[in-house]
């Protein structure tokens, strides 16, 4: 699916005539962040994709959902789900589970506040979360150990 949403296709997550052909012609995504620190994160919120970057160049791209803009309430507190747009450092990171209010974040990396990346069994092809940066569950324990705190995430 990243490669569905880096590309403007249809977020089906599946192989078809069309992503093949695609495939067929598809480049490294270019940085977002052109002067960039040479190791960070790429949060790409109109594209709903995770890109990578260290000094070897872009290392990883991954599926992403974001916050989803509704309106939610938990303990009596209501809140927008937003992502916040800017640029940040992973503060702190939870080497497993953390069970919260809004639920399960799987090896969560925090840039800020209570807002992190990481893994979850749901990220579809669309704004879904209520504010964290949502990836799969395959790429959580991976990933976590290749971010260090102190790396810099731009939220676009």
């Amino acid at each position: 699916m990243a490669f569905q949403k880096v590309e403007g296709l249809a977020r089906t997550g599946g192989l078809n005539a069309g992503v093949f052909d695609a495939l067929t012609r598809a480049s490294r995504p270019a940085p977002s962040v052109k002067d960039g620190e040479a190791t960070r994160v790429e949060i790409d919120l109109r594209r709903q994709v995770l890109l990578y970057w260290t000094p070897k160049g872009l290392t990883r791209v991954l599926n992403i959902s974001t916050g989803s803009g509704q309106r939610y309430c938990v303990a009596g507190k209501c809140e927008l789900a937003v992502t916040p747009k800017g640029t940040f450092r992973i503060e702190r990171k939870i080497d497993g589970n953390r069970v919260a209010a809004l639920g399960t974040l799987y090896h969560p990396m925090y840039f800020s506040g209570g807002v992190a990346i990481h893994g979850s069994p749901s990220v579809p092809g669309q704004p879904a979360s209520h504010g964290c940066a949502r990836i799969p569950m395959y790429a959580a324990v991976s990933f976590f150990h290749q971010v260090a705190v102190g790396t810099a995430v731009y939220v676009l």
